[in-house]
């Protein structure tokens, strides 16, 4: 299939504008023109010939954005876009390809959107097709269309659609429908419905407890699987999603550099002040509270110092105060003697003389008793023997050991404000950004966990060994082999049973469906292999210098860079485009598909050495390929058109008049 030729009618930048591509040897047509000139229109009739749409999504959706507006405005209304389509050497026919547009009728001056009226019409060979839509289906489905028609800008954008869980499901689903995948499911899973009704038939009709029970079995095993299955799709998806989340997160934190290890140490200090100011305040604290009984200590340190001295004065104390009792003890017994005038030591009458002796002796014991009493003496003693128990007093030493203790736990706090503020001078007024980023890799690193469990839940129940099974059903074994297992019973319990018709056939659609199995995974991976082999080659093409980098494809048609030891690594949005360009020629190469390859600004992202050696991959291809650049791009005359030069067919120059038109010429 190629395209033949192109015509425009007040189209975008275009009243009018007639486009016939080389279909000979020489496979390219170089379409060059300005930046906002009107290449990618060329691009966008196309699409909306074939599909109805441009495959923009917010720009050019509605009739006014796709008439040209100097028409518009000179009042002429009509549009129309027609592609003729060449089938190949083998069938000289040609489709034609009409779709227009047209003011409703009614309509007598400027029509707004909603007052056109669209047609759409093929031509095959001469004859009107019914079914236009399934035609063009058929012939050029738009998934396929999106490999072989498209914006080399976008390319750049390839990485991240590959590893987007839904995307990457679309970009596979898309890859499946270029290799005819899809025929291969839809007979499968016809099989299946067959069988599955066979099974029920049979089932319905046996009365054989034991047949019905396997056959049970094995319909909630297929559920379980066919489930199971899903969840491992989805959540390897979800690995793919989380894992590139989790490297942008990781090297958007490590953009930060040498800051992520300031601000880590910046957390650090900052958790440890207020623990380090706790601490100072309960060591205030303690210290004020020995700080009270301090005075108990100091007279503590100074009777033990002053032992010696005090205990003397306590035995000299107790000696005046053991005195003082006896002589005030004496004086009381003499003077009740006299007072009583009796003998002290019996009841005899005192004579005059004893009297007078005894009145002597009071006089001398009065004289003789020390100024202060016995009490006074007794209070002294209580007091020095006070400062005994002063000596056992610690307070002074802990006050020392505590005030210590105090100024090192100053001194460090002072440390730490000081280290605050060189790693807040070192962050500066990234510290929130560097927080969230170091917050999102952890996130990041946690979710990714999250979701390989799942995918590894998925995997254990399916192939075991340590499945957690449904004991009636599938133990640790997992769901294949329980399958397999109730699959070899049954075989073995019909062995010894009489067969019929439906029985024969239900065998017989097993093993269909078994094939049909084999056949989607052989397809699968006989295609990634050569996918993979021809991407390489390719990749190693268009890469100007020897480098030992290398392409993986993996199961959903993304290809992963590797370096040299296997680990995968980022690329810049130049690799990106020549690992897009490298899947394309790929795929149109390993799915041998009959069709044009048609790339707007193929190279507008790469230097001047990748852009030869990308050029040059161009001309291999074994058809057709439409290229629209700019001069800044591949200049008129320049090495890179040299490159390109023997294989172009077919030349057109767009020149811009003004804002609202272009025209295209042949060169």
């Amino acid at each position: 299939m190629i395209f033949k030729r192109l015509e425009l009618k007040n189209w975008i930048a275009y009243q009018e504008a007639d486009i016939s591509f080389s279909t000979k040897k020489k496979n390219i047509t170089l379409i060059r023109g300005d930046n906002k000139g009107g290449k990618t229109a060329i691009m966008r009739a196309i699409r909306w010939a074939l599909y109805g749409n441009t495959g923009d999504i917010n720009i050019y959706k509605k009739p006014l954005d796709i008439l040209n507006r100097d028409s518009y405005k000179n009042g002429s209304f009509d549009l129309q876009v027609s592609l003729v389509i060449g089938r190949g050497k083998s069938d000289k026919s040609d489709i034609k390809i009409t779709r227009s547009l047209k003011p409703k009728k009614g309509i007598a001056s400027k029509p707004k959107n909603n007052e056109f009226s669209e047609s759409f019409s093929v031509i095959d060979g001469g004859s009107a097709v019914r079914d236009e839509e399934k035609f063009i289906k058929d012939l050029l489905d738009e998934d396929v269309a999106d490999f072989f028609m498209f914006d080399g800008e976008n390319l750049k954008e390839y990485q991240k659609l590959s590893n987007n869980p839904s995307k990457s499901k679309m970009l596979q689903s898309k890859i499946e429908k270029i290799i005819r995948r899809p025929y291969l499911k839809s007979a499968r899973d016809d099989l299946k419905v067959i069988h599955d009704e066979l099974r029920s038939r049979i089932n319905s009709l046996s009365n054989d407890e034991i047949l019905n029970a396997i056959e049970s079995k094995l319909e909630v095993l297929e559920d379980l699987i066919e489930q199971k299955e899903k969840d491992r799709e989805l959540s390897n998806g979800y690995v793919l999603a989380e894992t590139e989340k989790f490297k942008e997160a990781k090297a958007h934190r490590d953009s930060f550099g040498t800051k992520n290890e300031a601000i880590k140490n910046l957390n650090t200090v900052e958790a440890a002040i207020p623990l380090k100011e706790k601490e100072i305040e309960g060591l205030k604290s303690e210290f004020s509270t020995l700080l009270a009984d301090a005075w108990k200590g100091v007279i503590g340190k100074i009777a033990t110092l002053q032992s010696e001295r005090f205990e003397a004065r306590k035995a000299d104390l107790q000696s005046r105060k053991d005195e003082a009792v006896e002589n005030s003890f004496l004086k009381n017994l003499l003077e009740s003697s006299v007072k009583t005038n009796k003998h002290i030591l019996c009841d005899e009458p005192l004579t005059k003389e004893t009297k007078k002796i005894y009145q002597s002796e009071i006089k001398k014991i009065i004289k003789n008793l020390d100024s202060t009493t016995a009490d006074s003496h007794s209070a002294e003693l209580e007091s020095l023997s006070a400062l005994d128990s002063y000596k056992a007093n610690n307070s002074v030493d802990s006050l020392l050991k505590i005030s210590e203790k105090l100024d090192i736990c100053e001194d460090e706090l002072a440390t730490l404000m000081i280290q605050k503020e060189d790693f807040e001078q070192e962050v500066g007024n990234q510290g929130k950004l560097i927080q969230e980023a170091q917050e999102a890799v952890e996130a990041s690193r946690e979710e990714l966990a999250r979701v390989k469990a799942g995918l590894e839940d998925a995997e254990r129940e399916l192939d075991g060994p340590n499945a957690r099974g449904q004991s009636d059903i599938y133990g640790s074994e997992g769901l294949y082999k329980a399958q397999q297992n109730a699959e070899e019973a049954e075989e073995q319990y019909n062995k010894n049973q009489p067969t019929n018709a439906d029985k024969q056939h239900l065998k017989k659609i097993k093993q269909l469906k078994t094939l049909f199995e084999d056949a989607l995974v052989d397809l699968s991976v006989d295609l990634k292999n050569t996918v993979q082999e021809i991407a390489n080659r390719m990749n190693s093409e268009m890469t100007p210098y020897k480098s030992s980098v290398s392409l993986e494809i993996n199961d959903h048609f993304g290809l992963q860079v590797l370096d040299g030891d296997g680990m995968q690594i980022e690329t810049s949005a130049a690799g990106n485009q020549i690992v897009g360009l490298s899947l394309i020629h790929a795929l149109k190469e390993a799915s041998a598909f009959q069709g044009p390859l048609m790339i707007d600004t193929p190279v507008g992202r790469v230097d001047l050495k990748h852009r030869a050696a990308i050029l040059k991959s161009f001309p291999s291809l074994p058809h057709q390929v439409i290229m629209l650049v700019h001069d800044g791009e591949i200049d008129s005359g320049s090495d890179l058109e040299n490159i390109i030069n023997p294989h172009i067919g077919a030349y057109f120059e767009i020149e811009k008049k003004h804002d609202n038109l272009s025209v295209i010429t042949k060169g």
